[in-house]
């Protein structure tokens, strides 16, 4: 007689599940079962690999994901736009829950805090505008991030009245991670080589340095960073849009 296969799921705040396995000669797991939803199966070889493709895909997380585009006459956004729908269709087929900031639109300070309190995973889809971001998500991290240090989601700097001089940033409450995605004019070229003498060797996280730093600020794990490059002049949009599908599914 076949072995039974009991499946416990419940999402948890590490965005993970508890599995009981039940009798199955090839496991010996043993762990805590908690929350809905008890699935019985019959057990069969064919069926471990389909298993833990279907754990994967329907472990849930709270995303949050930002358009720091700011529209300009000769840059609408439509590229930031369809990248964010794309991982929009991505963490929806996973289960995920879903919020969406866009810099085009009014939005509440509080209400803004809340959302990466409440994220697992943040996700921001920028332009690379003069080495940094646009003046709309800045002006937002301005409102959003100075309010959130004082105690939402970090407590201040990180330092202390005993220990003054030490732990400087390293006050973060948030325990989630982040990732950056980047649309940017430059050519992949430019980076990681010192004789293109502009960014001088340095690569594309280095130039993103003071974007992962906020973010490391309030606790948040650096995931691997996208880049879409040579947008403008050189675009391969379709090329860009399969690596950026498969760099979800790599690393989201």
């Amino acid at each position: 007689m076949l072995p039974m296969i009991f499946i416990v799921c419940t999402k948890v705040q590490e965005f993970g599940f508890s599995m009981y396995f039940l009798d199955i000669s090839y496991f010996k797991v043993t762990t805590i079962i908690s929350g809905v939803n008890v699935i019985s199966i019959k057990y069969t070889p064919l069926l471990v690999s389909l298993l833990h493709y279907l754990i994967k895909i329907t472990i849930m997380k709270n995303v949050f994901i930002i358009n720091g585009h700011q529209k300009y006459p000769f840059s609408e956004g439509m590229l930031n736009t369809s990248l964010v729908d794309k991982a929009k269709v991505h963490f929806s087929f996973k289960g995920c829950e879903i919020k969406l900031t866009t810099m085009e639109d009014d939005y509440n300070v509080n209400e803004e805090i809340e959302k990466f309190k409440w994220a697992d995973l943040v996700l921001l889809q920028t332009p690379l505008n003069w080495m940094g971001v646009s003046w709309s998500f800045k002006k937002y991290i301005d409102e959003v991030f100075t309010t959130g240090m004082m105690g939402e989601m970090s407590n201040g700097d990180g330092r202390t009245k005993t220990e003054p001089k030490k732990n400087y940033g390293l006050g973060g409450k948030l325990n989630g991670k982040y990732m950056i995605s980047v649309t940017a004019n430059a050519p992949k070229e430019a980076f990681n080589d010192s004789n293109e003498k502009f960014f001088n060797g340095i690569s594309e996280d280095d130039l993103l340095l003071p974007m992962h730093l906020n973010f490391k600020w309030f606790g948040l794990e650096q995931l691997p960073t996208f880049f879409a490059y040579d947008v403008m002049k050189n675009p391969e949009i379709e090329n860009d849009f399969k690596r950026f599908d498969n760099h979800l599914k790599q690393h989201a």
